[in-house]
């Protein structure tokens, strides 16, 4: 998993396109502003033509590709958005950079982008200015910063290695690169996961689904996590059904409970492609079983009839 993931507001400083706007993803905003602005290949087509631009904002901190690329068809899309398509029912929504950083704060109040540990960094004065003027604040477990892309704490390591993580090549490709490397981490993870013990109830996996901390990989009932969840809420005055957060039992970091259902609901998918592969390996095997036993047959049969 990328050490980042985001999605990001740009703005055109074209003098003929001044003022337009573009919403994408990406594990490495700082190549992928030189891509749009054609320093590097594999830019979007899109925004060839109202280049240079200009990075306003980039929104991170979201525990998977698809939690983010997600995030990014609703910013794009916020009448379309089963989250967003209440508040902007029968109205257009607003546009260019104040308006997109409306539709950003809106999101980060509603179900499920405000239970996320997202992180907000804003690129700009003006950016900053929009934001606490003409939109809603923000949840307060969400931050916001001013700063250049240069002091995000991926650039900060040592080994980092600037990577074309999110092409326009690279994705012609996913769909034959993804299946080979899906099938040997997701086999990797089931039989990982399948052999672990619940570090809460000490049992092993039997019929309780186990999930696994995102940060030390811990790997517990989800039945069990939630009952410690809502139990630390009780003892805090809250009485919420479904928690909110919680502490991990061994490293004790902070989990938000839509993040361990999406982690819950990842390793879950990942267990029922293991099982799909392996019945289709196996109807796969008896086919060719009973081809072979035909054609055995029919040779026995030439052989009588000579």
């Amino acid at each position: 998993m990328p050490d980042i993931i985001g999605c990001y507001l740009l703005r055109s400083d074209s003098k003929v396109y001044k003022g337009a706007t573009y919403i994408g993803f990406t594990t490495d905003p700082r190549r992928r502003i030189r891509q749009h602005n054609g320093d590097l290949v594999n830019g979007a087509w899109q925004t060839k033509r109202k280049r240079p631009w200009s990075m306003m904002v980039y929104v991170h901190g979201f525990p998977n590709k698809r939690v983010g690329l997600q995030f990014e068809w609703a910013w794009q899309n916020p009448r379309r958005s089963r989250f967003l398509k209440r508040i902007y029912a029968g109205k257009r929504p607003p546009y260019g950079v104040k308006g997109k950083l409306q539709i950003l704060h809106e999101m980060l109040n509603v179900l499920p982008w405000k239970k996320y540990p997202l992180h907000v960094n804003f690129i700009t004065q003006e950016a900053v200015d929009i934001a606490n003027k003409k939109c809603r604040k923000l949840p307060s477990h969400i931050d916001s910063i001013l700063g250049p892309l240069d002091a995000l704490h991926i650039y900060q390591k040592t080994d980092y290695k600037e990577e074309d993580t999110d092409s326009e090549a690279e994705a012609d490709l996913l769909d034959e690169l993804e299946p080979e490397l899906s099938q040997a981490s997701d086999s990797e993870s089931v039989t990982s996961i399948s052999e672990a013990q619940c570090q809460l109830c000490n049992r092993l996996q039997s019929k309780l689904k186990i999930v696994t901390c995102i940060y030390c990989n811990t790997a517990t009932h989800i039945v069990c996590l939630a009952r410690k969840f809502r139990l630390a809420a009780l003892h805090e005055g809250k009485g919420d059904l479904i928690p909110e957060s919680g502490k991990c039992p061994r490293c004790t970091k902070k989990l938000l409970w839509p993040t361990v259902v999406e982690a819950y609901l990842e390793q879950s998918r990942k267990r029922k492609r293991v099982l799909k592969r392996k019945k289709n390996r196996s109807r796969s095997r008896s086919r060719s079983r009973s081809c072979s036993s035909q054609q055995s047959s029919r040779r026995r049969r030439r052989a009588a009839t000579d």
